[in-house]
Parts: structure tokens; sequence; C-alpha cells
């Protein structure tokens, strides 16, 4: 079974809290399947998490707020580069060369996932990358919605500017790997 480390789940509970409001946080948490709501309570940074518990949250977080913002999940992956990508993960950060802090952010994939792996592609002296996940354990379309998210602010934060990120292929909709493309200036 897929697992997830805590920092994946803190990060999200910390966004809820600041950016929608500890309402909504209760709300998302209440929403949740009983043990995993516990789990939630208990979660620890550095320790492995049942995937379930990911799913079930990011689901959840889906459901509570799709209305009033339709894209959440890109959102929330944004600000999840930020927080990591400014703070402990900074290193993988190479200011002006999008392409190598692409690459350097493609090893981050199993520090947060136990299942899967994410890889770039990307021409020297090019301006796009197809990132690609294969073999991931717990596929669901939440994940998929922040990794756009996530990938397009990385890329900024690296120095990108007028991102574009895409979807070519989910295991979600049938496709063997989920792939991704992202374009810059």
């Amino acid at each position: 079974m897929a697992k997830v480390k805590g920092i994946t789940l803190l990060g999200r509970k910390t966004i809820l809290a600041n950016k929608y409001g500890p309402d909504i946080l209760e709300k998302v948490l209440s929403a949740m399947k009983p043990e995993h709501r516990e789990a939630m309570g208990a979660a620890i940074a550095s320790s492995w998490y049942e995937g379930e518990i990911f799913k079930d949250f990011n689901e959840c977080i889906r459901k509570t707020l799709q209305a009033s913002d339709p894209d959440v999940m890109e959102h929330i992956g944004e600000m999840m580069a930020d927080a990591g990508l400014k703070g402990v993960y900074s290193s993988r950060l190479k200011d002006g060369d999008v392409a190598q802090t692409l690459s350097r952010a493609a090893s981050l994939w199993k520090t947060f996932h136990d299942t899967g792996e994410l890889t770039m592609e990307s021409q020297p002296g090019s301006k796009k990358a197809i990132l690609r996940i294969e073999g991931y354990a717990l596929p669901h379309r939440e994940n998929c919605r922040n990794l756009l998210g996530w990938g397009r602010r990385m890329v900024e934060l690296s120095g990108g500017s007028n991102v574009k990120v895409a979807e070519h292929k989910c295991v979600c909709k049938g496709d063997d790997i989920c792939e991704m493309s992202v374009e810059w200036e």
C-alpha cells in the first residue's frame, strides 16, 4: 500500500488554516473518514502515513472548496511549492535555470511518496520540459491537479515567466503513465 510523508498532510492543513481559515479546515477534516481524521490529528512531518489518508484529505478539500475555488488543488500545489522551495528544499532551486531546477525537483518525489517515480525530460537550451510519473500506487485527480500548480510555481520560483502547464496523459483517465508539459519564457 502506498504511503506519503506527514509533511504532505501537515502542509495542506497549514495552508487551509492560513488561506481559507480554521473553520474551513475543520469542515474539511469533518468530511474525512473518522480513522483518517484521527491520523491527521496525530500526524508528524517526518513519519510515513497510509496514502489513503492523503487521498481522502485531498478529495475532501476539493469537495469542500470547489464551489468557491474551482482550482483549489492547483492553488494548494502552488502554495506547497512556495512553502517547500522557499524553505527546507530551497537548495533545489537554481535561480535563472528552470531546467536544472526541474531536474533537481524530480528527485523530491521520493521524499514525499514511497511508490512511483517522477522523471523530467528537457533538451539543453529548451524552455519546455516533460514531467512523467510512473508506477504511483495511489493516483487520484486531486493530486494530479496539485502537481500542475506545484510545477507551475516551481518554474516561476526559479525565474521562468509566462508559465504554461498542461496535462497530456493521466492514469486516472486510463493512460499507462501521468505526463505533463511545462513551458516558460
